[in-house]
């Protein structure tokens, strides 16, 4: 009785295709021609299927994505200030600023108080914000880092199960 043979062994499998052809006087034992019916086969197939996108549906989500941005643009055109308010706002502020010049007389001295004066409240303002956030950072490094991790192990699974069906392919 012959061991049992490992058929992906290319060097095994000749070799006892060998042997058998020689056991009948050197020729196959039969024949076999199969074109015709492996022709049938894929003409019932029929052609392969094709896993690019095709120009219909580039033009269906370019079509989809223009009409989401112009219902985008005419809901923000819809609440944006018209050119009469936007002139009309400038000349106000105009007007404004040209009355508390007039009125704090102008000097330099005022204006820099003030500038000052805003930029102590801005940087108070920055450093309560600061304390407020700091107990939050190390919670928000986690999360980020979690996400990284996890993403990294998606991509790793997704990418070694595409190499490992090439492998066996």
């Amino acid at each position: 009785m012959r061991e049992p043979l490992d058929l992906r062994d290319d060097a095994a499998l000749e070799a006892l295709l060998l042997e058998l052809r020689e056991g009948t006087g050197g020729t196959a034992p039969f024949t076999v021609d199969v074109a015709d019916r492996v022709m049938a086969r894929i003409a019932f197939a029929g052609p392969a299927p094709r896993s690019e996108v095709r120009t219909w549906q580039l033009a269906r989500w370019l079509a989809a994505a223009a009409a989401t941005g112009i219902a985008l643009l005419s809901s923000f055109a819809a609440k944006a200030p018209s050119l009469p308010q936007i002139v009309e706002g400038v000349g106000t502020a105009t007007v404004e600023g040209t009355s508390l010049a007039v009125k704090t007389g102008g000097t330099v001295a005022t204006t820099v108080a003030a500038l000052a004066k805003s930029g102590a409240v801005l940087v108070e303002a920055g450093r309560a914000t600061v304390t407020a956030v700091t107990p939050l950072q190390v919670a928000f490094s986690l999360a980020v880092t979690a996400t990284i991790v996890f993403m990294l192990g998606v991509t790793t699974y997704v990418v070694g199960r595409d190499l490992r069906r090439r492998e066996n392919a």
